[in-house]
């Protein structure tokens, strides 16, 4: 079967990708832009008094002598910095291959990254995180400690896998990125082309086994820059950007991932859950200390609010009288495990936003005129931050979407997707016509 997108012009591949697309003029552009912006988003985070945290590949690789140069020329601390490296070749025995290995991804990041910075700038050894085939859980412990990643580095195999990741045509998307870090056999397909790249072919010579960080945290990293450089990568691009979403090919899965640079009006885009009403409340005070006059929005789901951050959060902002805050819960009643009252009830949830001083309207989140008239009605509040709670139908007007949980973090097909916009069609009709 053709696949029209593999041979698309330049011009019609950035036409209406599923993922952004930023052509450069030569490898070495993509390799120096990613070093920039692993540098600019270190100094930010150093000026805030912040950990910064990447998932870091050995593939690509271009981006660290340019970044080791910026660091030492501009004495840019590394003291708290975490790189997590994003995989390693195993053994027929599954342990990680000898450092010395020419194909080890720890003695390449050794002799590249952390032996040509200065000393007094390097982050600690426990700052650079391999994961481990002996405790693959450790990744996830870390992620979770230190509040998530802050940008994920990497590229694309042929088989569309990011990290190890390997295509599955057994797994539905949701079971794909559910996936943590694990070992796991590395495809022929794979094995073939990393051989090609490394070994000049001798495939024979190539590991069978590697440990890799897990689709599931690379998906909930804040970014994702996936540096593409490669001939065969003119296929691969495509077929990520218009591709169907699906475990045969998993970055098409990453399709779905929030991007701050691509969602006009969007500020920050979270990773894991809770973290977006916490930088909505600094933004906030933010605009309060310098005197500006800017108002915040941040959008909560239901289940999310069972994480305790928001209620942090929550506490801070109704004592600090925040009036310049909004916060709109979409009150859908689903969340990915099923029900959110059989999962971990936050009812009644108006209730609990009023204890912390919020100012509360409950709306229907379908009718824009009770919409329009709840964010008018924020704006005249003073003194307290104002919370929306919008009763909402998931996947509403989608006949097979409504009230569906198991469309919480899944992406229709062709088909589906063109059933979706005939039924959104004849609702959009419809409201035209009141």
């Amino acid at each position: 079967m053709r696949h029209d997108y593999y041979y698309y012009n330049k011009e019609e591949l950035l036409r209406d990708p599923k993922i952004q697309l930023i052509v450069m003029d030569d490898n070495q552009q993509v390799f120096k832009s990613m070093a920039d912006e692993m540098v600019e988003e270190i100094k930010r985070k150093n000026a805030l008094g912040e950990t910064t945290v990447f998932i870091c590949p050995v593939g690509p690789v271009g981006q660290y002598p340019y970044f080791v140069d910026m660091v030492n020329e501009q004495n840019i601390s590394l003291k708290n910095v975490w790189f997590i490296n994003m995989d390693e070749y195993l053994t027929d025995e599954k342990t990680w291959i000898p450092k010395e290995h020419k194909l080890s991804f720890r003695g390449f990041m050794d002799r590249t990254v952390y032996t040509k910075v200065k000393p007094e700038l390097l982050m600690p050894e426990e700052q650079r995180v391999f994961p481990d085939p002996k405790d693959p859980g450790h990744i996830q412990d870390v992620i979770e400690k230190l509040g998530g990643v802050d940008i994920c580095f990497g590229g694309i195999g042929i088989n569309g896998h990011v990290a190890f990741n390997e295509a599955s045509d057994e797994m539905t998307p949701d079971e794909f990125l559910a996936q943590h870090t694990r070992v796991l056999e590395i495809s022929r397909e794979t094995r073939v082309a990393n051989s090609i790249g490394d070994l000049n072919g001798a495939l024979d010579d190539m590991p069978h086994y590697c440990v890799t960080i897990g689709i599931n945290e690379i998906y909930h990293a804040r970014k994702i820059r996936l540096g593409c450089f490669r001939d065969w990568h003119r296929s691969v691009v495509r077929h990520a950007a218009y591709g169907e979403r699906s475990a045969h090919f998993p970055v098409t899965l990453l399709q779905g991932h929030p991007d701050m640079k691509k969602i006009p009006g969007v500020d920050m885009s979270s990773g894991s859950l809770g973290q977006g009403i916490s930088a909505a409340v600094g933004m906030a005070l933010s605009a309060k200390v310098s005197g500006d006059s800017y108002r915040v929005y941040t959008l909560l789901g239901d289940g999310e609010i069972q994480e305790g951050q928001v209620w942090e959060a929550s506490m801070f902002a109704g004592a600090k009288h925040l009036d310049n805050l909004c916060v709109i819960v979409d009150n859908n009643n689903l969340q990915i495990d099923g029900p959110i009252g059989e999962v971990n009830s936050p009812y009644p949830i108006d209730d609990k936003f009023k204890a912390f001083n919020f100012h509360v309207i409950n709306i229907d989140g379908h009718n824009f005129d009770e919409i329009r008239m709840a964010l008018n009605e924020a704006k005249t509040i003073k003194g307290q931050p104002t919370a929306i709670i919008m009763k909402t139908v998931k996947g509403k007007g989608v006949s097979f979407m409504e009230n569906n949980a198991g469309w919480h973090g899944s992406a229709p097909n062709d088909e589906q997707y063109a059933i979706a916009m005939a039924d959104l069609e004849k609702v959009g009709e419809a409201l035209c016509q009141k």
